[in-house]
């Protein structure tokens, strides 16, 4: 198999002499403390931050969460806000005080695990075409598969991939039409040159839209399966609180669009859900096959 025209053994058997890009972690956070905290030290712990930034948005927390940021070293940036602004103004605004060659997205409630981020940023070095790059997201609670992308039902509207799944898929970078903003990675020019997430949006569906902004304009998402993260899956309180206006802001614009893929991509995204309930070894027999790429 090939991503962008190179062999994976050639990817995997040389190293990379790209120089080392410094990537700005954006992290909002709302009222979890415990997860917040869980969460930085995990990106402590497998992340070298001396080469990086961590900007933390706080989102006018009454938890405890901002005397706990108050007490991290001074080379982490943190943004207080007087009232809460939700998740896309908070990306937006730490953006704009972002130094970093990339823009890593990520909510409060993740725990990092060993070698995630090396996968993310190797997206990027063989096409210029690369808009955002996703990672496998499991459960906390059991470990199966929340997030390895999004693709689109007949009615037009998202739905994540391989959703209570648990094997991981051959492909080292899965193609898809959208990922979610949980944990992504954009080149921080292209992010700004965008206008970042759409503020109409209040918590939800401001990552696909931005996806599907560059979708149109030519880029091409991923997933990298060989990333994996935890995520305890909506846990900030009001998380879901305008989910109804959300998916209306989304359906009148982008219904059309997505009806369209998903009737394009019906017959893929089915074989591919079947095929992910198969072992590894089947799965692996599955993958030289002629119509069976993705797997």
């Amino acid at each position: 198999m090939t991503l962008f025209g190179v062999p994976d053994n050639k990817r995997d058997g040389q190293a990379s002499t790209s120089p080392v890009m410094k990537v700005s972690f954006i992290i909002p956070t709302y009222n979890t403390l415990a997860l917040t905290t869980q969460c930085i030290e995990s990106l402590r712990s497998t992340v070298d931050l001396k080469k990086h930034e961590v900007i933390i948005v706080d989102d006018n927390s009454s938890d405890g969460t901002r005397e706990y940021l108050q007490s991290l070293p001074a080379t982490y940036k943190i943004i207080y806000n007087a009232v809460n602004q939700g998740y896309a103004r908070n990306c937006n605004a730490a953006a704009k005080e972002a130094t970093g060659d990339f823009l890593c997205l990520c909510n409060s409630d993740l725990i990092f695990l060993k070698g995630w981020l090396g996968p993310l940023l190797k997206a990027f070095e063989k096409s210029k075409s690369t808009g955002f790059v996703g990672n496998i997201q499991r459960r906390v609670d059991n470990n199966w598969i929340d997030h390895a992308g999004v693709y689109f039902l007949a009615d037009g509207m998202p739905l994540h991939v391989a959703q209570n799944k648990t094997y991981t898929p051959m492909l080292r970078y899965l193609p898809v039409s959208a990922v979610t903003a949980a944990c992504c990675v954009i080149r921080a020019e292209l992010f700004r040159e965008f206008g970042g997430f759409d503020e109409k949006y209040l918590n939800g569906f401001e990552d696909t839209d931005l996806c599907l902004r560059l979708k149109e304009a030519g880029y091409q998402h991923y997933v990298a399966t060989r990333s994996t993260v935890l995520h305890h899956i909506s846990s900030s309180p009001g998380r879901k609180a305008q989910e109804n206006e959300n998916r209306y802001l989304f359906a009148e614009k982008w219904q059309s669009v997505t009806k369209v893929i998903a009737a394009k991509e019906e017959t893929c995204w089915h074989q591919f859900h079947r095929v992910m309930d198969y072992p590894s070894l089947v799965r692996w027999f599955l993958h030289f096959q002629k119509n069976i790429r993705l797997y």
